[in-house]
């Protein structure tokens, strides 16, 4: 009757709620019990079905027994014939065999003559056979040997071409070093002449060092000393620091979209302004009327920009023009810490504090996360994709497995393991490492092994005793690289597989508050305390191609 009801009278969410605030629930029931009388019709079915297949195999097996019995039967009759047959065959074989019998003593009588003749024609055959094989073995013996001496002439033609293709190789290889260290010569030779104010030659031989190196080495790898060559020849040589952007006041974070030219900053005033990356860098489009902001984060799609403020009040914006979202804004004075990430396809938004909250970003149904408010933790941060949770407790890294069934988040602890004090970063880079920077300089990398346990794989510890502001990571087929920014004013790039070999970059002239890594461009964006946003190139290529394009313009 319900089900009749309601596709006749089609009522909608908006005309439930107004007479009681379980409307969706009570739908979700009503689809439910309909499921399940469903299922039960569909296992009654199957249920007869299963009953008449058994009636029928039982008629079959009996069929099939009768018609064996009958044939047993009759088999059984056919042989007694066979036997009364044979027998009388048998008295007749017997009289058959007496007289063949006389003749078989004849007949052996006669092959014993006959055999002692075969033997000694077989003696002489088997003396000729043995003359033969013996003349065999002689040129066979003759042939063989002719065969090595011509193996050994063949072999020793190409020994001789192996020599001479290794020595070739080992030329090729020693001109191969020649060039990768004179073109690291060439780097520093660059940053001289870049020095000494000689910035056309500085620039030339910076390109030259970065060809040099990548014909020589196929692309394969990179170099410390040719990268800040090209990157300070772009710097200072053709002076790129001209595309930054200079705000008026301390910036303290930044974002940028996944899906469009636009960044967004927020500075010491606690305001977010929107940058829009032209052709000539980066300039202002407009300052956001939300105050006192303190965290702000975009939505996987970008659709969305999620800003919280110090008062506790997250408000949404249409990144489309940046207009306020009011009807979706909600405030609690103990929020602290806003993350989005993604489960089982699902987007949801986890706004932290005193208080926790965590919502479906799209439908706002509220999750319950009473498992998420026992954890005792001064840092909590979810993978993008989430499957996993890290917490920082008490000196301590804590991993689980994070799941939302029916409305309802579910943590499971996998694994934990010491590490470093006063953490001021914690950050999933890619799909299993945990980053972990702390206030006196240090990284830490830790894996995440397909036993869903934690081991640290990495330290880091290229910055000075200062605090660690920001960590992000480049994954290609050639390598994996760590990017990091500290109070020191510089940004670090360590091999993940060997943190010695960095490059550090002198990228502001205050504390580095914030960095971000566009993967699309290949771009690291920083912001400092002495009010700029810059960007800088990752790949060596980049810059060279930068350089080259610089050049052009140029003449």
């Amino acid at each position: 009757i319900t089900l009749k009801w309601r596709d006749k009278q089609r009522p909608t969410e908006a005309w439930g709620s107004r007479y009681n605030i379980s409307y969706i629930r009570a739908i979700n029931f009503l689809e439910d019990s309909k499921r399940k009388f469903d299922q039960s019709v569909v296992f009654k079915n199957l249920e007869q079905a299963k009953r008449i297949k058994r009636n029928k195999t039982f008629t079959y097996f009996v069929a099939i027994a009768s018609v064996i019995c009958l044939f047993l039967a009759t088999y059984s009759w056919l042989e007694k014939q066979r036997a009364v047959s044979a027998e009388k065959k048998a008295v007749i074989a017997k009289n058959e065999a007496d007289e063949s019998a006389k003749a078989e003593k004849e007949a052996k009588e006669e092959a014993v003559e006959a055999k002692n003749e075969a033997e000694e024609s077989a003696k002489a055959e088997k003396r000729a056979k043995e003359d033969a094989v013996e003349a065999k073995d002689e040129a066979e013996a003759s042939a063989k040997a002719e065969k090595r001496a011509k193996e050994d002439a063949v072999e020793a033609k190409d020994e001789a071409e192996e020599s001479a293709k290794a020595e070739e190789e080992a030329k090729k290889e020693a001109e191969r070093l020649k060039n990768v260290s004179d073109a690291i010569n060439k780097a520093f030779e660059a940053e001289k002449k870049l020095a000494s104010n000689q910035l056309d030659e500085g620039i030339r031989l910076a390109m030259n060092a970065h060809e040099l190196f990548s014909k020589n080495t196929n692309n394969s790898s990179r170099n410390t000393q040719i990268y800040t060559a090209l990157n300070k020849a772009l710097q200072e040589g053709r002076d790129y620091r001209l595309n930054f952007y200079k705000h008026t006041l301390g910036i303290l974070k930044i974002l940028k979209s996944s899906n469009s030219d636009k960044l967004l900053i927020l500075d010491e005033e606690k305001r977010i302004t929107v940058l829009k990356e032209v052709a000539s860098g980066l300039e202002r489009v407009t300052k956001l009327d939300f105050e006192n902001v303190s965290d702000m984060i975009f939505s996987n799609d970008a659709k969305l920009l999620i800003a919280l403020n110090t008062l506790g009040e997250v408000r949404f914006y249409n990144t489309e023009d940046y207009s306020n979202q009011d009807e979706r804004s909600f405030s609690d004075p103990s929020f602290s810490f806003i993350q989005t990430f993604t489960v089982s396809g699902v987007e949801y938004l986890l706004v932290s504090g005193d208080k926790n909250r965590l919502i479906n970003l799209y439908t706002k149904e509220e999750v319950t996360i009473s498992e998420l408010d026992k954890l005792k933790s001064s840092k909590n941060t979810i993978s993008t994709q989430g499957a996993y949770l890290a917490s920082y407790q008490k000196g301590g890294l804590f991993l689980y497995s994070f799941n939302i069934e029916s409305s309802q988040l579910v943590l499971k602890a996998l694994d934990s393991i010491d590490t470093i004090d006063q953490v001021t970063t914690l950050k999933f880079l890619g799909s299993n490492f945990i980053a972990v920077g702390s206030a006196k300089g240090v990284v830490k990398i830790y894996e995440i092994s397909s036993e869903k346990s934690v081991s640290l794989i990495s330290t880091i510890k290229n910055h000075k005793n200062v605090e660690i502001s920001g960590i992000d990571m480049y994954e290609d087929s050639k390598e994996s690289l760590i990017i990091t920014s500290s109070f020191d004013n510089t940004i670090n790039i360590s091999k993940l597989s060997d943190t010695k070999d960095n490059i550090s970059i002198n990228a502001h002239k205050s504390w580095i508050r914030d960095i971000f890594f566009d993967k699309n461009q290949k771009k690291i964006y920083s912001v400092s305390q002495d009010t700029y946003v810059k960007y800088w190139y990752i790949d060596p290529e980049d810059i060279f191609k930068l350089l080259k394009l610089t050049i052009n313009e140029y003449e």
